[in-house]
């Protein structure tokens, strides 16, 4: 499991629900309203349980394996090549 150290006050924490922000990409009905720029820098977030200072963590992976912004990159491209394959009678 990945653990976090807060910067301010050294508390060593599990990242799970409890500390990830619910305004990141996908977390919460509420973060659907909000900039997708936002939703998708705080999807890296996390909020000390000690301290609630909150600080980004580049480790928090989309689906454990791509950042949050490539992901986004790789569906948008999906779709444009499935589009394009479309319009040409490739499928």
């Amino acid at each position: 499991m990945l653990e976090h150290t807060c910067g301010h006050c050294g508390l060593k924490f599990p990242v799970n629900s409890k500390v990830l922000l619910r305004s990141g990409w996908g977390r919460s009905l509420e973060a659907g309203l909000l900039p997708s720029k936002r939703q998708l820098e705080d999807y890296q977030r996390v909020a000390c349980p000690r301290c609630a200072t909150i600080e980004r963590d580049d480790r928090i992976k989309s689906y454990g394996i791509f950042k949050p912004a490539t992901v986004v990159v790789l569906v948008l491209g999906l779709v444009f090549v499935l589009l394009a394959m479309d319009l040409l009678d490739w499928l």
